[in-house]
């Protein structure tokens, strides 16, 4: 199993045991700032790789689907393309993540994932944004303002599926 980690990893300190390899992200790097996770950086063997522009589009469209687009940064899109590259490349990848919109995308690209210090997401959630003005909706990320009014936009969840009850339906 290849492990993809995310900053929180660092920053406990937690390392699967079994470990074979864990990689990252220059970004994740840049956000360890204290010395302590630092050390923990240093004394761990990662690899820092870099993913083709290939699978960060592709990410970009499974995060636009799941309209977590605007919700996740641009060190988190880099991890999830990177997990896509490895996964293609290796087959056998998890990220590591607290945070819960990378493990939404990675639910929807089928990649595995595992909390650090919070439990997994247990629900696939799909977002999308409404205006405050004129109450229209659009897809998340498409817009900074509300094309038709001017006022801002907010996230608002559009749906929500238990990942056990969408596990069954594809089993059936």
């Amino acid at each position: 199993m290849i492990y993809v980690a995310d900053t929180s990893v660092f920053i406990t300190g937690y390392i699967p045991d079994g470990c074979e390899e864990v990689f990252t992200v220059e970004k994740v790097l840049e956000e360890v700032k204290d010395k302590f996770s630092k050390l923990n950086y240093i004394s761990s063997s990662v690899r820092v790789y870099s993913p083709d522009a290939k699978y960060i589009e592709e990410t970009k469209t499974e995060a636009k689907s799941t309209g977590d687009i605007s919700r996740i940064s641009s060190t988190d899109l880099k991890l999830l393309s990177l997990a896509l590259e490895l996964k293609e490349e290796n087959s056998e990848v998890k990220i590591l993540t607290d945070d819960y919109s990378i493990q939404n995308v990675a639910q929807r690209m089928s990649i595995e994932y595992e909390g650090i210090q919070q439990p997994e997401i247990d629900e696939k959630f799909k977002w999308i944004e409404r205006c405050e003005g004129c109450k229209r909706e659009f897809e998340a990320g498409l817009y900074e303002k509300c094309p038709v009014c001017g006022s801002d936009l907010t996230d608002r969840l559009f749906e929500q599926n238990k990942i056990s009850d969408l596990k069954e339906d594809v089993d059936s």
